[in-house]
């Protein structure tokens, strides 16, 4: 998985509304940079998930929905799929 499809992925979703709220593009780079680091070829949906969500409730003290966070992974795994 590259940064770029997190990217991508985590700025369609915009989970804190950052984008939305005008602030600059790169404003998920540190979020992206550490779900980056820490994902393996070989994880699950779920594994995936769950990163997600510990590193947006460490950045932003913020628990994600679970489904959202899911929705995320499974976009992720897909775009990786076919790239």
């Amino acid at each position: 998985m590259t940064k770029d499809i997190i990217k991508a992925v985590v700025d369609k979703h915009d989970p804190e509304w950052l984008l939305r709220a005008g602030c600059p593009d790169d404003e998920y780079d540190p979020e992206i940079e550490m779900i980056f680091s820490r994902i393996r070829n070989d994880m699950t949906n779920q594994e995936i998930a769950e990163i997600i969500h510990a590193i947006f409730l460490q950045m932003f003290n913020d628990s994600l929905d679970a489904e959202l966070c899911n929705i995320m992974a499974c976009e992720m795994l897909a775009m990786t799929s076919t790239s």
